[in-house]
């Protein structure tokens, strides 16, 4: 175990110089912007403020072994969403190879499929001084960097993926989502971000409770978004990092067991790919009708929602139903349905509706008859408006919707 200071470039462009200090035993602590500890010899912890400008305060990383890491933080800052720092356990590219790449069998193209299998068990310990006046505000999650090329340089990478394994339940409370995923044995919100150096997909983790630790393979969620939202199958994935992206306040994330590998086959307990296999169902969805398709406050709507299966199978039909802000209003979940190959059935459900006027989104999921394997996602099969009156003259008849 060796202990490194990581000295950043003041260019346009960043780059890393290692710099080999001492030999130390566990454990390793340092304090500064900027220093590493190798926690494996393929995987290193960087204490990294990346956006401390605004902030004030530090930050500690502890290495305790090969598999055990902590963090602990104080910061105070004037913005309420604005991340500070990202000190994390780094598994390949960091503007830059720390471990050889052919080492870590990185980078790996999408069309490949290569699992990535990781462990992390953890325990957030915020301060006793959060809440009341004081905003306490973070998340635990993955950040995995995705390439064009294999030989990325130090150029940005062209697309970012997030994975929220626990958070602060404000954050993007009210921001709509592309889709919804169950990945791992968990249910997932799926939202994307744009305006900064490249796109940033998050899977937030959408469940009551936040996790303390999972095994996820980090291919499905890649693949989920190749399936599902159009990330090219030929870029190549090139980092998985794991860490406490800190907005403000202070407490301390304690990592009792960390791993990553390249390879090998998906644990039985993942979710696979949503992207079925010959051997699993294959399901479409037809036109998808609502009426009306324009309503009273409080009038109910009929849906009729067509499915077809390729091949002989079972699972769970989810109708569901969203308003403006991308907030679940209502959901119909129709389970243990069965269907020969190539049979179309037909599933009717009246909602209710809605007390308020505004705009709703109906999406439509086939799932495993355990909720594990997510087989499809429309996340907009068709739309609903609830209007503030009466939408139709007297003498005018509902409307049946049109597909969408």
């Amino acid at each position: 175990m060796k202990l490194f200071t990581l000295l950043v470039a003041l260019a346009a462009m960043p780059w890393l110089v290692l710099v080999e200090g001492e030999s130390a035993q566990f454990p390793q602590k340092c304090e500064f912007d900027g220093c590493v500890i190798e926690l494996t010899p393929s995987v290193y912890v960087l204490n990294n403020h990346w956006n401390k400008g605004g902030a004030s305060g530090r930050q500690r990383i502890t290495v305790n072994s090969g598999t055990s890491w902590s963090t602990s933080w104080d910061f105070d800052r004037s913005e309420n969403w604005v991340v500070t720092t990202y000190a994390a356990a780094i598994f390949g590219w960091q503007w830059g190879w720390h471990v050889p790449p052919a080492r870590l069998g990185l980078p790996i193209q999408l069309s490949s499929r290569t699992p990535i299998n990781t462990t992390a068990l953890f325990d957030y310990v915020p301060d006793s001084s959060c809440g009341g006046s004081r905003v306490c505000r973070l998340n635990i999650s993955y950040d995995i960097w995705f390439h064009k090329t294999a030989n990325p340089g130090t150029s940005h990478p062209a697309y970012e993926m997030m994975i929220w394994l626990a958070y602060s339940r404000e954050l993007f409370s009210d921001y709509p989502a592309i889709g919804y995923a169950t990945i791992g044995g968990h249910r997932w919100k799926v939202i994307e971000k744009k305006g900064g150096s490249a796109p940033v997909a998050t899977f937030l983790l959408d469940e009551p409770a936040d996790l303390k630790g999972a095994t996820l393979g980090i291919m499905q969620f890649a693949q989920w978004l190749v399936n599902n939202h159009d990330l090219p199958a030929d870029w190549w994935l090139d980092s998985v990092q794991f860490g406490p992206e800190v907005f403000k306040g202070k407490g301390t994330l304690n990592v009792s067991t960390y791993s990553i590998t390249v390879g090998g086959a998906v644990s039985p307990s993942r979710a696979p790919s949503p992207s079925p296999t010959p051997s699993s169902p294959s399901f479409t969805v037809g036109t998808v009708s609502v009426s009306p398709d324009t309503a009273r406050p409080g009038q109910s709507i009929a849906i009729t929602v067509p499915v077809t299966s390729a091949t002989a199978g079972s699972g769970i039909i989810d109708i569901e139903v969203y308003d403006g802000a991308g907030t679940r209003v209502a959901q119909n979940a129709i389970s243990e349905q069965s269907f020969n190959a190539g049979q179309v059935r037909t599933y009717a459900w009246t909602w209710p509706g809605s007390a308020a006027a505004g705009t709703f989104t109906v999406k439509i999921g086939v799932f495993s008859n355990d909720w594990r394997l997510l087989y499809l996602w429309r996340n907009a099969a068709a739309t609903i408006t609830v209007a503030s009156a009466d939408p139709h003259s007297p003498s005018e008849p509902s409307r049946s919707g049109d597909a969408r």
